[in-house]
């Protein structure tokens, strides 16, 4: 093993077909293997990633388990559902996890290899545009505790990532276009040419406006991904920079766990769009003279995305918001987009969001 932080903070992933992936090459060598596999995936290719993966036995023991995707999947239950599958199968510190499936999935898969022996070594193949974008690369991991988002963590980075884009072929499009507001997000933070190139033509299937969103071209998602791994590489623990990444998710994940029990609910990217929507309002309403960030508006309204309208609860919103780890007291750390390749962290009272919000900033769950 590298190290006993679960590999560097910011491993690169390796882009290819899965069957060039897999088995991850290793500086060490595991004594076994436990796959966590997303229930989402279709059964021709669980069957295909099965059978990619018994290609390692004899070598070592493979044990592959059908887990719950989706959020679920950071839930305390099942994380001890996956706890107890890692002490039924011996896993110990020189064992390997593998978290094939979505963001979430990759979320809690990470945070049960940080936790289980106080840390085991886990590698990971995202397989949803969200978790190739940003879920599955830097390190974080997360279970949710009732209504917060991401409360319980660690920081513990896989000894490899693989991005196989062929897994977005068959990926529904609301998935697709969530992930797309984790590209558009990373574009505006650190590659203002790519943004400008998403602004003169949407990334839809037509090429004009549309909620009907194309898969991103490989060149576009290693670049969307080199801006994460530049930001993580000089900030692994946030303790600074690295909170840029936080554009949108501040007031989305308030949103998302406000309507964990609505219907229609969000998807996580969806409801980031909406963070970044109100964020770009926010940067305006305290400088109207920079009209940069209602570019930002602009192309999530392209892409389809809900970007206006009121909301009923104020206070339940904020109460959220809070409850965010970034908060201190009465003020959040929060993520104002001003210009392409620009974001500036501020220190901003509630009482100042509440403002915005007022204004019509966070729109009515989608149709």
């Amino acid at each position: 093993m590298r190290s006993l932080s679960g590999g560097d903070p910011a491993e690169r992933p390796r882009f290819g077909p899965v069957e060039e992936l897999l088995p991850f090459p290793l500086e060490f060598e595991p004594n076994r293997l436990l796959a966590f596999l997303d229930d989402g995936l279709s059964d021709r290719r669980r069957a295909a990633l099965t059978a990619r993966l018994r290609e390692w036995e004899p070598r070592l023991p493979v044990a592959v388990e059908i887990v719950p995707g989706g959020e679920v999947a950071k839930s305390i239950d099942a994380w001890r559902q996956r706890a107890l599958i890692c002490r039924d199968r011996g896993i110990d510190r020189r064992s390997l996890l593998l978290a094939i499936g979505g963001g979430a999935l990759c979320d809690g898969v990470g945070f049960t290899a940080a936790t289980w022996h106080r840390g085991v070594p886990w590698c990971a193949l995202p397989t949803t545009l969200l978790a190739m974008a940003d879920a599955g690369i830097g390190g974080k991991t997360a279970l949710d505790l009732e209504a917060l988002k991401n409360p319980i963590g660690a920081f513990w980075s896989p000894e490899a990532i693989g991005i196989d884009p062929s897994f977005l072929e068959s990926l529904p499009a609301r998935e697709l276009r969530s992930g797309w507001a984790e590209m558009i997000k990373a574009a505006w933070i650190g590659d203002a040419a790519l943004f400008e190139q998403w602004e003169a033509t949407p990334p839809s299937a037509s090429g004009s406006v549309s909620d009907l969103l194309r898969a991103p071209t490989r060149e576009e998602l290693e670049r969307v991904v080199e801006v994460k791994l530049k930001i993580v590489e000089c900030d692994p623990r946030e303790s600074g920079p690295r909170r840029v990444l936080n554009l949108g998710h501040t007031l989305g994940h308030a949103i998302e766990a406000l309507e964990s029990v609505e219907a229609p609910r969000r998807t996580h990217g969806e409801a980031v769009a909406v963070g970044m929507a109100f964020a770009a309002r926010h940067a305006v309403a305290r400088d109207p003279s920079n009209r940069h960030p209602l570019r930002l508006l602009r192309l999530l309204d392209a892409c389809g995305f809900e970007t206006a309208g009121p909301t009923t609860d104020f206070d339940a919103l904020l109460s959220l918001v809070r409850s965010d780890k970034k908060c201190d007291g009465d003020a959040v750390t929060f993520a104002l987009p001003v210009e392409p390749g620009r974001v500036d962290l501020v220190s901003t009272p509630l009482s100042a969001l509440r403002d915005t919000l007022r204004s019509g900033a966070v729109p009515h769950p989608p149709r």
